[in-house]
């Protein structure tokens, strides 16, 4: 990653490329298990003006797309495609935040802006203050086995935000700061990461029990001095809840069958590419909860996976494990 500082004004654009920390955490605790994909950080800094300006919403807005773009990418989140839910009579809608046929009125923006700061799951996870917004990249990286093709596909997606940052600065003056990683060892700032929360064997995602032990377990996390931000499916579960409260078809059955009615209408809403595989896995047996850190290093890592564990024994129902953890 190149080391360089241009000097404009009106937006900062920060990117922190995390690869290969799967190898940071050595113990035998805090494995490579918690730690499954390569990311891509990319903080905006709009520098005189908030995020929800019309300008700086298109050019967060094309960032976000352009992103896709990134060799190896996998997952592009931010504001913009963050996937709003409502309703429309008994209808469950899903949509992006800010589409590029969107027409940004200032009443429009003003709005946006009031929804934003009422809802604190998305600040935490997508702002860094009011005036700067986080694109997250999941990138999957081949063969890290083979140092040279590892190192190869670096340097391609490297080019690549080299050609993303070059053409963010034809669309309006900007000041960029591209950051590589500190290693497999040391603190590495504002990382986020993934912790897999197996489901015990035998009970459903959708089961009320596991998805409010979920809900608890992310609420608690978010009190850890050193986490900015931790976000997992209970937070979506949430949302759907409140507005699938009044509908005639969501009340019918038991409390189970109700979560999977909801859950399953809205991830076959989803658009491509901003499914729920970042929150469970494929075979359904476990949940990711996602923490945001202002800075983490090997020893802190292992003591909030012990906190997590011992938090789960002493509250918990029994829903979850974490792997690793005799």
């Amino acid at each position: 990653m190149k080391d360089t500082v241009k000097l404009f004004t009106h937006i900062v654009l920060t990117v922190i490329l995390l690869s290969g920390c799967s190898q940071m955490f050595s113990s035998s605790l805090a494995t490579k298990t918690y730690l499954q994909k390569d990311k891509i950080l990319l903080f905006v800094d709009f520098e005189k003006n908030s995020v929800f300006e019309k300008d700086n919403l298109e050019t967060l807005l094309y960032a976000t797309k352009s992103a896709w773009y990134i060799p190896y990418s996998t997952r592009v989140s931010s504001f913009t495609n963050y996937q709003r839910i409502t309703a429309k009579g008994d209808d469950l809608v899903i949509n992006d935040t800010v589409n590029k046929d969107d027409e940004l009125t200032d009443k429009r923006t003003a709005d946006l802006e009031v929804e934003t700061l009422d809802n604190a799951d998305v600040l935490g996870q997508y702002f860094n203050g009011r005036s700067s917004a986080v694109i997250y990249v999941d990138l999957e990286l081949p063969n890290k086995e083979n140092f040279t093709e590892y190192v190869n596909s670096l340097v391609e997606v490297d080019k690549h935000l080299d050609a993303l940052v070059e053409k963010l600065e034809t669309r309006s003056d900007v000041k960029v700061k591209l950051l590589g990683w500190k290693g497999n060892t040391g603190p590495v700032s504002t990382g986020s990461y993934e912790l897999p929360l197996m489901i015990t064997a035998g009970i459903d995602k959708y089961d009320p029990m596991v998805l409010e032990e979920l809900e608890k377990l992310t609420q608690w996390i978010r009190t850890n001095d050193s986490v900015v931000h931790a976000f997992s499916y209970a937070d979506i579960y949430k949302r759907l809840l409140s507005t699938t409260r009044t509908f005639g078809w969501a009340k019918e059955g038991t409390k189970l069958e109700q979560n999977k009615q909801i859950g399953l209408l809205y991830e076959m809403s989803l658009p491509y590419g901003l499914d729920v595989s970042n929150l469970i896995n494929q075979d359904e047996d476990t949940y990711y909860l996602h923490i945001n850190f202002t800075e983490i290093d090997e020893d802190m890592a292992s003591e909030l996976v012990k906190d997590l564990d011992s938090w789960l024994k002493v509250n918990g129902k029994g829903s979850f494990s974490i792997a690793g953890i005799d």
